[in-house]
């Protein structure tokens, strides 16, 4: 195949928990001409060593897609929480492999950002507060921002609401441009179910009726109402923020939405990242969404399975060393040389020696004797 031709791959938003250590092998089955071309492919799921990863039943996780699109800029979901880009259309082969290494240098690439306890940004970077004169028993239950991204000329989708100056986008500023709305900046309940979302100024972005719930208020206004700004719409995360509230409210209740100036007396952030703790967001074995774990259970499986592994290699390097031992006793029995044994024999031959000489001793003196006989 052409080593010039590249698969390119990233993280499929909101999908970040159904990744896995695995590495990703793409093989191309096939591809077809057209506008646009379109690949077929195959995505298995394989260990550091090239063996396949399994899932509880000992089968290889992998799935094949027929007819994704092929061209720049395109990015096709597959198994594993990642995105993939055929850059280069239907010149790719039947055959041709890639491989995606999506976590290989993650443990790395981590750094101590922080030295100081102060430097902890335990405070969100929007504050939500009630208005003192509402009547209802309505109450913020949380508040969480998603998307800190600074760029008040929106050529970068991926802006925030946050104007970079310790606010967020007034009337004029936010991606309406001028004559528009500005970020929302306020709740306003004109009904135990009815809302509408404003800017700073007071000017109405959206409206909700007939709401059962209080959750996730920014995006429900985004859902329900066609006349959320679809300048808003078009960025990737905008205004970045949102909220839920938990009661009762009454018509004239509010709740308005700021900049969190100095964090004072908000340990939001600082509870989240407590909560981090407990929070199901680990894969545990590959196995899927159905198989998540929290941090420390992630951690504790990690080492029992180290500890096994080295239990399990001690045991066999044990086992080899009994063998080698046997095996080599085994061989000096047969072919090896014992000194005792040797020092015996050599005692033998010791005495089978002087006895051999004393007999040839006796053999001269007779045969001496018969010659002074004779003469």
């Amino acid at each position: 195949s052409d080593p010039s031709l590249l698969v390119s791959g990233r993280m499929t938003a909101g999908e970040s928990s159904s990744l896995t250590s695995a590495d990703y092998r793409v093989t191309v089955d096939g591809t077809t001409s057209g506008t646009p071309d379109t690949i077929d492919i195959t995505v298995a799921l394989v260990n550091a060593d090239g063996t396949p990863v399994t899932d509880t039943d000992g089968n290889a996780i992998t799935q094949s897609y027929s007819g994704l699109t092929a061209e720049e800029g395109t990015f096709n979901s597959v198994i594993g929480g990642i995105e993939l880009e055929f850059a280069s259309g239907d010149a790719y082969a039947v055959g041709d492999e890639f491989l995606l290494q999506p976590t290989k240098e993650a443990a790395s690439a981590i750094e101590l950002a922080i030295t100081r306890p102060e430097d902890l940004a335990f405070a969100s970077p929007i504050r939500v507060e009630n208005n003192i004169n509402n009547l209802g028993d309505t109450e913020v239950i949380s508040s969480f921002v998603t998307n800190t991204t600074v760029d008040n000329t929106f050529a970068d989708l991926g802006a925030s609401a946050f104007d970079g100056a310790g606010g967020i986008h007034s009337a004029g500023s936010s991606p309406t441009g001028a004559g528009g709305v500005g970020a929302p900046a306020e709740i306003y309940f004109t009904s135990a179910t009815d809302y509408q979302v404003l800017d700073d100024a007071g000017n109405v972005i959206a409206e909700v009726t007939g709401a059962t719930s209080f959750s996730n208020m920014l995006a429900q206004a985004e859902a329900s109402d066609p006349a959320w700004p679809s300048e808003f719409s078009a960025m990737d995360n905008y205004p970045g923020y949102d909220f839920s509230l938990q009661g009762e409210p009454k018509a004239g209740d509010s709740f308005t939405i700021g900049y969190n100036t100095d964090g004072l007396s908000d340990t939001s952030n600082g509870l989240a990242l407590a909560n981090l703790q407990t929070a199901d967001s680990m894969l545990l074995n590959n196995n899927g969404a159905d198989s998540l774990v929290t941090f420390h259970e992630s951690y504790s499986n990690i080492v029992t399975d180290i500890g096994q592994k080295a239990s399990s290699a001690d045991i066999s390097l044990q086992a080899a060393d009994a063998l080698k031992s046997q095996s080599n006793n085994w061989f000096q029995s047969v072919s090896g040389v014992s000194l005792d044994e040797e020092a015996a024999n050599l005692v033998k031959y010791q005495q089978s020696y002087a006895a051999s000489a004393r007999l040839l001793s006796t053999a001269q003196d007779l045969f001496n004797t018969i010659l002074s006989v004779v003469s």
